[in-house]
């Protein structure tokens, strides 16, 4: 039986938040009101919101799936996996790849 745990997530920058495991880490990001690049939604299809694992990544279950055929299309280095497809258990330390406002939507076009 899987048990929630409590575990931190921070950033290189020093934010960091306390979450519940038992979701997706974009899930607990932005759940936790922190503005994350993404934009198909957390299916693994667009790869914006992949996050650089500096600390915590020996804790996390390989990528496959969805996820590893993203990242092996992209030519991703193995530190480098999609927020949408990793559900963590113990602490992370990450580095978002792609800047908050790649999600943000187009202007009108100019008339």
């Amino acid at each position: 039986m899987f048990w929630a745990r409590q575990l931190t997530i921070e950033w290189l920058n020093g934010t960091r938040i306390s979450v519940r495991s038992g979701k997706s880490l974009l899930q607990m990001i932005v759940g936790s009101g922190i503005a994350h690049a993404s934009s198909c939604g957390g299916r693994g299809q667009c790869a914006t919101c992949r996050v650089r694992v500096i600390s915590g990544a020996e804790h996390l279950k390989s990528p496959c799936g969805v996820e590893r055929r993203r990242l092996t299309e992209q030519d991703l280095s193995p530190d480098i996996r999609l927020a949408c497809q990793i559900f963590p258990r113990f602490d992370l330390v990450i580095e978002p790849v792609v800047p908050p406002r790649h999600n943000a939507p187009n202007p009108p076009a100019a008339s």
